[in-house]
């Protein structure tokens, strides 16, 4: 079964001790410590060159599934007729500076930050519904919430946060009550404290071998997919088969120092990334009729039903959602010509933006059926 991959892994129940206290070094973790100095080490590819077209595990992940789908499907016609409405449109990656973000020039503690924040990037919804039948969403009274909020919380607790011991460190309630302390709290805090213990470790070990983000970015020749790639295998709890979360941290750290003489990811190593698959983009697709459920499925994300991890539907929505933004994407390359390709950088911003746009004759020409709600999934995935 292609879409059946490895659970959200459960939140460990164990106490912490004090979080400003350094703890003493077993046996164990020195010779984790070890095995990490060698992961480290060992990231040596030869001699750099032109970033390669490599191929992605996730896009081959999804092509499989999407193949035997059942649930979902892929609605040609529509991503042709898409491809002309936004044929001749203007596209950019954006620099992901707003104020929500730290503001930051410096590309180590960017990097670091947008570690820390993309092991929380998922899941800012609540599984019960309001009293009108609305979703209960994280927010704290003000204009931000759920990804924006929390970027704003991190950014304001970074001087904090930013210290390795203590991220590896952190309870619970540090978590729920000051870290993202809000009217409506973050849901899943058991499973987001192991994210951000497991990231403090990561950077623990970073700063044992004294070595930067630039200098693991330039022994995996500054290329986007390879740092995926790293990232989802030495930190555990981003194993996803759609690679949402290791792909952003790269792309993100692209456009926000895209204009940078010293950019840390290569421009043309972007080509190898997908589109990085939340819950959103599927709701996109649907409503602009680039794909479409069953019946059956259409009906139990209209009634908001929490879908299973893992389980076949939800593997499905997110496997033809990538397969169609790629076909999408390859359409518009074709009418663009060799100088003006674009990557999944731009085409996954325009789907995620596609709806929230405020000019109504653009929304008429896209949106084909009514809305349905997201796909509800609970999972630290995306």
């Amino acid at each position: 079964r292609p879409w059946k991959g490895k659970r959200d892994k459960p939140a460990c129940s164990e106490k912490v001790k004090d979080s400003q206290r350094e703890p003493a070094m077993s046996d164990t973790e020195r010779n984790k410590r070890g095995n990490t100095r060698s992961q480290f080490q060992q990231q040596d590819l030869g001699e750099a060159a032109t970033p390669q077209v490599r191929e992605n595990k996730a896009l081959t992940f999804a092509s499989q599934v999407a193949a035997h789908a059942q649930e979902v499907s892929l609605n040609h016609t529509r991503i042709e007729e898409l491809a002309g409405l936004w044929g001749d449109a203007t596209f950019s990656i954006p620099e992901w500076n707003w104020p929500v973000y730290l503001q930051t020039d410096d590309i180590n503690e960017r990097a670091a930050y947008d570690l820390v924040l993309h092991s929380q990037n998922a899941c800012y919804w609540h599984p019960g519904l309001d009293q009108e039948g609305n979703e209960v969403r994280f927010y704290d009274g003000g204009r931000e919430h759920g990804a924006d909020l929390a970027a704003l919380k991190i950014s304001k607790s970074w001087s904090q946060i930013s210290q390795p011991n203590f991220l590896a460190n952190v309870t619970e309630d540090y978590v729920e009550s000051e870290l993202f302390g809000a009217q409506v709290k973050i849901p899943l805090v058991a499973q987001r404290t192991e994210c951000l213990r497991e990231v403090g470790k990561f950077l623990d070990d970073m700063r044992a071998l004294e070595q930067s983000f630039t200098q693991l970015f330039q022994s995996l020749h500054n290329d986007a997919y390879l740092i995926a790639e790293f990232l989802q295998g030495r930190l555990p709890l981003w194993e996803d088969p759609f690679m949402k979360r290791a792909q952003l941290f790269p792309a993100m750290l692209y456009g926000r120092f895209q204009k940078h003489p010293e950019c840390p990811i290569n421009r043309d190593s972007l080509v190898n990334l997908t589109e990085f698959l939340d819950y959103r983009i599927p709701e996109t697709l649907y409503a602009i009729g680039a794909i479409d459920y069953s019946k059956t499925l259409s009906e139990r994300i209209r009634n908001r039903e929490i879908l299973q991890s893992d389980s076949r539907e939800e593997g499905e929505i997110r496997a033809v959602s990538l397969v169609a933004l790629k076909t999408l994407r390859d359409k518009l390359n074709e009418m663009r010509g060799h100088e003006s390709q674009i990557t999944a950088l731009e085409t996954d911003y325009l789907c995620w933006g596609a709806l929230r746009t405020k000019d109504q004759a653009v929304l008429q020409r896209l949106i084909v059926r009514d809305k349905l709600p997201h796909p509800r999934c609970l999972t630290m995935r995306y």
